[in-house]
């Protein structure tokens, strides 16, 4: 099975697709959104990934990214989305890190600074050594 066929395989979201912080503002009320408005319908873990290694620093992502997807798949399951289980959940928010360190690593710099790009790759690349993702995936 590829990793193309895992992802289909699973519970499908409507995400934004790319939730970098260079496309997060914030309202003076603390309000959050997005500027690049963009729409995709792929498997529920694509986005959760891509945004808690993006956003994290590379000293605090690997402490804090196990909350951040339990806190993530309560609120799925709170709003009437799936209820996952948590090592199946697990296993795939690992194997989605690959798409973001493909993204970062040949995204050309008419779409983000050669600094963001950089800075982005390289937290990917440590996620990915992490959590070995060479043998995570088919």
């Amino acid at each position: 099975m590829t990793i193309g066929e895992i992802q289909r395989a699973q519970p499908r979201c409507l995400i934004h697709g790319d939730t970098h912080l260079g496309n997060l503002y914030i309202l003076e009320d603390g309000t959050p959104g997005y500027f690049d408005a963009q729409v995709a319908q792929t498997a529920w873990h694509h986005e959760v990934s891509y945004h808690i290694v993006c956003a994290s620093d590379l000293a605090d992502r690997a402490a804090w990214e196990g909350d951040l997807l339990r806190i993530y798949l309560d609120a799925l399951a709170r709003e009437g989305g799936p209820v996952l289980d948590w090592e199946a959940a697990w296993l795939d928010y690992r194997r989605s890190i690959l798409w973001g360190l493909f993204i970062f690593l040949t995204n050309e710099v008419r779409f983000q600074t050669e600094a963001v790009n950089t800075a982005y790759a390289a937290r990917f690349g440590q996620a990915a050594l992490d959590h070995d993702l060479r043998l995570l995936l088919p």
